[in-house]
């Protein structure tokens, strides 16, 4: 290096003036393309974001737009009604289809808990409460399919919390949620007693 920079000294004005001129050259090269590098991370930083809110506010459509119970009908369908003989063996079925949409979506089952039987609008529910984590786009799938499954179920109740931590000023990526839903599934109002609870 010392003895590139001594025959550089050693040279003409001109070609000192050429090199010097070409070295500032590479450098403005060098930093146009740190820039554009750096604007093409941002972008695709920005269009990642977009996703994500766009995910999100899908999923807060659904639980926004979920069926409301209505009067039961005098006749009603019996297709609206998850079947079972007991509200032990209805609750163990939802349990199953719950299970079934969180592996087919990648979200993992945390805990399921029973909640009693119950009648809101003159339709009789038997629900779960569960727990369940995965990724936002997984957490989404969950929600989307257990309201839009048939015979119909009801997600009453809903909380997300993220599970990201802030890592070089950022959230950690793929953004994790962990959710809490109470599911409801209508019933035969013949099943048995029931316990009237707020619409």
């Amino acid at each position: 290096m010392t003895e590139l920079l001594i025959s550089l000294m050693n040279t003409s004005r001109a070609m000192q003036r050429v090199t010097a001129f070409s070295l500032f050259a590479l450098i403005l090269l060098g930093l146009f393309w740190l820039v554009s590098w750096s604007a093409s991370v941002l972008d695709a930083k920005a269009d990642h974001i977009e996703t994500l809110r766009e995910d999100a506010y899908r999923l807060s459509e659904v639980i926004r737009r979920r069926p409301q119970a209505s009067p039961a009908a005098l006749d009603p369908d019996p297709a609206v009604f998850t079947q079972g003989e007991s509200v032990a063996v209805i609750q163990a079925k939802l349990q199953e289809r719950l299970n079934s949409v969180s592996a087919a979506t990648g979200a993992s089952v945390l805990s399921v808990v029973g909640i009693p039987q119950a009648v809101a609008d003159h339709v009789s529910y038997v629900g779960l409460k569960a727990s369940f984590q995965g990724s936002l786009p997984a957490v989404h799938e969950v929600v989307r399919q257990l309201e839009f499954s048939v015979p119909p179920l009801i997600i009453r109740q809903a909380k997300f919390h993220g599970e990201n931590q802030l890592s070089a000023g950022g959230l950690s990526e793929p953004i994790q949620l962990s959710a809490e839903i109470v599911v409801l599934a209508a019933v035969d109002p013949g099943l048995g007693s029931v316990e009237k609870v707020k619409p």
